[in-house]
């Protein structure tokens, strides 16, 4: 491949310390896994040399594009879902988002040669809404990274950080666990209402889940207060004084290893994904994942995954207690989830992307 045309990847994580801790720096850091020994990372595109191919690895449609021109013989976006425009009343981006939108759909259509994204899920929105042509658009699941698996070999069967609430509840301490962000796909009050039906605790991992900071935001809201957030203060509210919720806030891969590996069962029941890490973070550990009953996670998870009714709490519930209560069923969900874990490789992530770079590299 490098003999025909060089190949660069945007780094858009590198100028963004925010980033390194979301979904796109997982991704990131999958592509310098594979590609770092064969191809080219820069921050800024003015690096990237005409005869060459570039890949911008986080194409979104409400921030400032990286060029607004073709600025390589071969182009490729990814996308990895179009969560804020299918529910667009619950992100509003206001006048200025809208026009950026456009520029971006524009752009899209008219200097980038092939789309990928992170499921079939994904592509269907993006040919819907987007009105690109369905074979100009390829699945490439993410994978687990290698920074990840090595963690995971090394902490062994560690316990995670004592957490008082825990300790003086079950012995040995008994959990589920959410991991991830706060908007409102994320679906967060519902679970916690579940978590309250269901009587047991539940660590949630996630730059925003600290009790100082929850205290903060409850006081003032106006001085925080972002529309796009407004699921996280409806959060704050049902889990105030309520010790089964434990905020652990921002977690290292080893400490989040550790949180895995010894809880009961990983939540993840968003109302909408573009592919959903902590599912297959939490399958390498071997732990069983409840998830929302839509079609990216069926997709995804298949028949190794127990699934619930997002917008309905006693759903959660009942799906977490059956955890809880049936040790059998948990060690055949947990053995299911590390199975379908171990297809989002870096082999398959890898060949995939090459595969999709040789075939435009023969329409040249």
């Amino acid at each position: 491949m490098k003999d025909k045309l060089p190949v660069y990847f945007f780094d858009p994580v590198a100028n963004d310390r925010e980033s390194k801790i979301r979904g796109i720096g997982r991704y990131v850091e999958s592509l310098y896994d594979c590609f770092a020994d064969s191809c080219h990372f820069v921050s800024d595109v003015k690096e990237v040399p005409f005869n060459s191919i570039f890949i911008n690895p986080f194409f979104d449609l409400f921030k400032k594009p990286l060029t607004y021109r073709r600025i390589a013989k071969i182009q490729i976006a990814v996308i990895h879902d179009l969560t804020p425009l299918i529910y667009w009343e619950k992100f509003p981006v206001g006048i200025k988002g809208r026009l950026t939108e456009l520029l971006n759909r524009y752009l899209i259509h008219k200097t980038y040669d092939n789309i990928i994204t992170d499921s079939k899920s994904s592509k269907r929105s993006i040919v819907d809404m987007i009105g690109l042509n369905k074979d100009n658009v390829q699945i490439i699941y993410p994978m687990v990274t290698n920074t990840f698996l090595t963690h995971l070999s090394s902490v062994k069967n560690e316990k995670p950080k004592t957490f008082p609430q825990l300790e003086s509840f079950t012995s040995p301490p008994q959990y589920c666990l959410y991991v991830g962000d706060v908007t409102w796909n994320k679906n967060i009050v519902n679970i916690a209402k579940a978590i309250k039906i269901a009587n047991v605790h539940c660590v949630f991992s996630g730059k925003h889940f600290i009790r100082s900071k929850m205290n903060k935001f409850l006081i003032n809201k106006k001085k925080f207060y972002n529309p796009w957030l407004e699921e996280l203060f409806s959060f704050y509210q049902e889990i105030e004084n309520d010790k089964r919720f434990i905020l652990a806030g921002f977690t290292s891969d080893k400490d989040l290893i550790k949180l895995y590996r010894n809880a009961e069962c990983n939540l993840l029941l968003s109302r909408s994904e573009g592919f959903g890490y902590p599912f297959a973070e939490s399958g390498i550990c071997k732990t069983p994942s409840i998830l929302s009953n839509i079609s990216v996670f069926r997709e995804i998870a298949h028949d190794n995954a127990i699934f619930a009714d997002p917008e309905d709490p006693l759903s959660i519930s009942d799906a977490i207690k059956s955890i809880f209560n049936d040790k059998e069923k948990r060690k055949i969900y947990s053995q299911k989830a590390y199975d379908r874990a171990c297809h989002f490789n870096k082999n398959e992530f890898k060949s995939q992307f090459f595969s999709i770079i040789q075939e435009l590299l023969k329409k040249l």
